[in-house]
This record gives structure tokens, sequence and C-alpha cells, in this order.
């Protein structure tokens, strides 16, 4: 399902946030999440980060999103933050799912369309040094094991 909703991230933005409606490709790459940042504001992104006038007014080292929680769920939050941290970027996660998925239930017929779109959230998605390993490792698994369904041929090519 995230896979077809390249709008979906695991926190909340403030903001204008995405215009795009949530079951598309945002051309400006603001697709799934980018990996997060488990100390700070949360996410890696410089665009996800406070302003410098915000910054001047949040001072307390605490992440201001986490203020209305008490020390307790502020901990917890913390934690959910630190797991997220652990993931990286959305496209590397969701292919190694696909790909775990593909060993384990290899006559499943929504495989090929799910490693078509691992793939392309590799090129549509934010990208660090593994992503081309992962969005290559999901290419290759579609051709070789569903080489003539229309998923295999509209994917054409993986990405660095």
């Amino acid at each position: 399902m995230i896979l077809r909703f390249p709008g979906l991230k695991p926190y909340v933005q403030d903001n204008v946030g995405r215009l795009t409606p949530l079951d598309q490709i945002d051309t400006y790459r603001d697709n799934w999440w980018c990996a997060v940042d488990a100390v700070g504001s949360g996410t890696a992104r410089e665009a996800d980060r406070l302003s410098a006038p915000l910054e001047l007014l949040y001072r307390t080292g605490q992440d201001p999103a986490l203020e209305f929680l008490s020390p307790g769920q502020a901990g917890a939050a913390q934690h959910e933050l630190q797991r997220l941290a652990s993931l990286g970027p959305a496209p590397n996660y969701l292919s190694q799912q696909v790909t775990a998925w593909a060993q384990k239930a290899p006559s499943d017929p929504r495989l090929p369309e799910a490693l078509h779109l691992a793939v392309k959230a590799t090129r549509y998605g934010c990208a660090d040094a593994d992503t081309g390993q992962f969005s290559k490792a999901a290419f290759d698994l579609l051709h070789e094991r569903y080489p003539k369904s229309p998923w295999a041929q509209k994917t054409k090519y993986w990405y660095k």
C-alpha cells in the first residue's frame, strides 16, 4: 500500500505540506520519506527542518514538536524517531521489504507490481549511497522471476 501512495510519511509535516495528491508521484521528489534524523527536529531533509527564526525560539534542545507531550510520551516519541532513523530513506526500506516478501512468498501474484513500484521509488524518492543496490536487487528479481509480466516490461532500468 505504501508503494502505491508516494505521499505517505511516518510523521506529520508542518507548513504547507505536500500539494500533490497522495497517490501521485511528486515531480519535486516529495515522495515517501527521507532518512529521519533521530536527534533534533525529525527529518534529515533541509526543507523539513525549523527555520532560523524558529530555531532561536526553541533553544531548549528538545524537539519543539514534542513540547506538548509529558516526559514519558516525549521519551516514547524519541524512541520512535530512533527506530525510524534506523530504517533509512523509504526507497531503501521498501525495497528491502518487497525483496524479503518475494523470498517468503514467491508465487504471490502481487509481487511483480510491488517490485516495479520498489524500483520506481528508488528513482522518485530520497536516496543515499545504498539506494542503487536496493534498486538493482528489486530490478533483478523482477526480471529473473517475472520477465514476461507487464510490470517487468514497464521497468526498463534500475537507478543508482
